[in-house]
């Protein structure tokens, strides 16, 4: 019997290593896909650029899955955003052979996800 072990090398400063944060972090990235809308919310695909974790700026990198829950929020493919939020990772299976979301979103580069509900945790740096 064989076994392989199989993994992806995730970098240093990958964005998925500021999830075990409980308080908020703060991401500058730009928005790499077109938003879409949704119910109650518009989601947007993030490739970050720098985190502020506990007054330190890092570089970083990776894509992020962000849920504006703001009646009324508008943003572009191309913009620069700043986020305050807690970085989470993707829910994974709540139960035994239902969807795998956090594997889905892993499949498809997302490692992290933010959720903002107040328009002071946002904010457009530069249109794109």
């Amino acid at each position: 019997m064989q076994y392989e072990l199989v993994t992806e090398y995730l970098p240093d400063n990958r964005n998925s290593r500021y999830t075990r944060h409980r308080e908020s972090v703060g991401i500058l990235g730009i928005v790499s896909k077109y938003p879409e809308p949704g119910i109650e919310k518009l989601t947007l695909t993030v490739s970050t650029r720098e985190v502020f974790v506990a007054g330190k700026l890092s570089a970083t990198q990776g894509d992020i899955l962000i849920n504006v829950r703001i009646p009324g929020a508008q943003f572009n493919y191309g913009d620069e955003i700043l986020v305050r939020a807690k970085l989470r990772k993707p829910r994974d299976r709540r139960n035994p052979g239902e969807f795998d979301y956090r594997e889905y979103r892993l499949a498809q580069g997302i490692y992290a996800t933010m959720s903002v509900t107040k328009s002071s945790q946002i904010e457009i740096v530069s249109s794109g």
